[in-house]
């Protein structure tokens, strides 16, 4: 049975990340008789990846409803966000963050919609998104993140030692690179 994502009884929250050239931003709203009466948006301080860009609106959209006493239900387009969300081993903190909020509030729920079928709040969350601006909000790294960018330094310091070194030169002139 499909869900109905406007239902009157329940208060809807929007979420979205969005990535483009001018970076990666996140956004949150609600909508009441079809206009905005509440919304979110953070830019990243970096913008190589999307998913934090997308759990981070879940979150700031939780601790929002977290004041609200009545079913709350926080609609997203992002399925692996979700399927991250319901895993009891995710080590992401800020996924951490989510599952202890989700638990401490259970009148708060997480949906997944279809993306860009014209769900109006889908849509306006997506363009809050990709208008996010201002100072960056920063968000810890991801492991392979901080790996994306260690490892091409270690290996650049490696080649140095490796040319520049005293040993191992029939070695070298055998295989030059590391």
């Amino acid at each position: 049975m499909k869900e109905n994502h406007r239902d009157s009884g329940v208060k809807a929250i929007y979420t979205d990340g969005s990535k483009t050239d001018e970076g990666t931003g996140s956004a949150y709203c609600i909508l009441e008789n079809y206009g905005i009466i509440t919304l979110w948006q953070g830019k990243l301080d970096y913008s190589k990846f999307v998913f934090p860009a997308e759990i981070l609106p879940i979150k700031m959209a939780i601790e929002a409803a977290s004041s609200f006493h009545r079913p709350i239900k926080i609609w997203t387009d992002s399925l692996s966000s979700l399927m991250t969300i319901l895993n009891p081993k995710s080590h992401h903190c800020m996924v951490r963050e989510i599952q202890t909020l989700l638990l401490s509030h259970k009148h708060i729920h997480l949906r997944w919609l279809k993306v860009h079928v014209d769900y109006l709040g889908n849509e306006c969350a997506d363009q809050l998104a990709k208008e996010a601006k201002g100072d960056p909000f920063f968000l810890r790294k991801p492991l392979s993140y901080l790996k994306s960018e260690i490892k091409p330094a270690a290996l650049s310091i490696w080649q140095d030692n490796w040319d520049n070194g005293e040993t191992g030169r029939s070695t070298h002139d055998i295989v030059p690179s590391v």
